[in-house]
């Protein structure tokens, strides 16, 4: 299975026929929406999701980089050693689509390493 798809298995959602009955996924849902936090809520994804992501695109362990922040849709990742910044740089594009495919909408705009 690759990341998207199983991204997508986590998220999957039933259809209920209860009409009545309301989950605890929806109710959060609901709740994320009306406090307005639901971007922030899909950056904070983003950085959970990056370290798995660069693994399987570059072979890059999480201790070689690490996402930072991601400001104003702008990811910043920190990495330690020249080549494998060199490495992420070319993956850049690569790692950009996979992570927005995989939050259903454009979070990352752009990439940037730093140290």
């Amino acid at each position: 299975m690759g990341f998207i798809d199983e991204i997508r298995s986590r998220t999957h959602r039933t259809d209920r026929t209860d009409a009545g009955i309301v989950t605890l996924r929806e109710a959060l849902g609901e709740a994320v929406r009306a406090l307005g936090i639901g971007a922030k809520l899909l950056e904070q994804r983003a950085l959970m999701l990056l370290p798995e992501l660069i693994d399987e695109l570059a072979g890059v362990p999480d201790t070689m980089a690490r996402p930072a922040e991601i400001r104003r849709g702008e990811l910043v990742i920190r990495i330690r050693h020249d080549a494998v910044r060199h490495r992420l740089s070319i993956e850049r594009h690569r790692i950009q689509a996979r992570l927005n495919e995989a939050l259903g909408r454009e979070v990352v705009t752009s990439i940037r390493f730093g140290k």
